[in-house]
């Protein structure tokens, strides 16, 4: 395996991916009632104007939800409409900080099957370099103050289309398999590092532009 790592700002990739998913929480964390819930046939309902023409319906065999005073639990395998991908296991552990009322920390997993990166990148979960593919995706996110700190998983793609900005130029790849992971620095920006197999080392090296 070989690794790459890019130390220092880095501006939209992938800091607004994370700030999309920052933003989201609390108000999805709010809409959970007080207590345990456990769920069968839910379907939920995901609305970004800025970003679908109309709500994305996700459906879930079974979801358990639990919220406290001092935080909350969640965990799901949603179903996903076709042009997302197969299906998405989804587990978050949150909580407080200080006092109730402060921002989440804790824990998000997430695991996608067949998922179609090009539909999660216009939800702005993807940076926007990832311009088609899809595959098996897993991440793991800690969360602080409300914010991801640290982002870490891999990826087992079948195709993979990456367009970064020029003067790089577009390339398509065929199978790819990687580790990733993203730190937050404490001055600002980010460190992040792509291990790759020596077959896709292209793939590697143009992380680092």
């Amino acid at each position: 395996t070989r690794a790459v790592a890019f130390a220092g700002p880095v501006q939209g990739e992938p800091a607004d991916a994370f700030a999309t998913l920052e933003a989201q929480l609390p108000a999805l964390l709010a809409d959970i009632p007080e207590g345990s819930l456990d769920f069968e046939a839910v379907t939920l309902v995901w609305t970004d104007p800025a970003r679908l023409a109309e709500p994305l319906l996700l459906r879930a065999p079974r979801l358990y939800a639990s919220r406290r005073v001092d935080g909350a639990q969640f965990s799901a395998t949603l179903l996903l409409p076709a042009r997302f991908g197969r299906t998405l296991f989804v587990a978050a552990t949150l909580r407080h900080g200080a006092h109730p009322g402060a921002p989440f920390e804790g824990r998000l997993r997430l695991a996608g099957r067949g998922l179609a990166l090009a539909s999660w990148r216009q939800l702005g979960l993807l940076p926007a370099a990832l311009a088609g593919g899809g595959g098996d995706v897993t991440a793991a996110l800690q969360l602080r103050d409300g914010r991801v700190q640290l982002a870490e998983g891999g990826v087992r793609l079948a195709r993979l289309a990456l367009a970064p900005p020029p003067p790089v130029v577009a390339r398509r790849f065929g199978a790819t398999s990687a580790e990733f992971d993203f730190a937050r620095l404490a001055g600002g920006g980010w460190r992040w590092r792509l291990r790759q197999t020596p077959t896709h080392r292209a793939i590697a090296d143009a992380s680092t532009l």
